[in-house]
């Protein structure tokens, strides 16, 4: 896919694109990840990555 992968656990689909529930579950090797979410939450969704 040239597009990226969205991730987001509360949603199957984002701007019209498949969601994974995690960055584990993206079926491809992830060479660069955009994480846009509040300054708090970084650390939980950067954990296990």
């Amino acid at each position: 896919m040239n597009g990226g992968h969205p991730v987001n656990p509360h949603a199957a689909t984002v701007l019209g694109l498949p969601a994974y529930p995690d960055i584990r579950a993206v079926p491809e090797s992830v060479d660069l990840a955009l994480v846009v979410v509040p300054a708090g939450a970084v650390a939980v969704c950067t954990w296990g990555a």
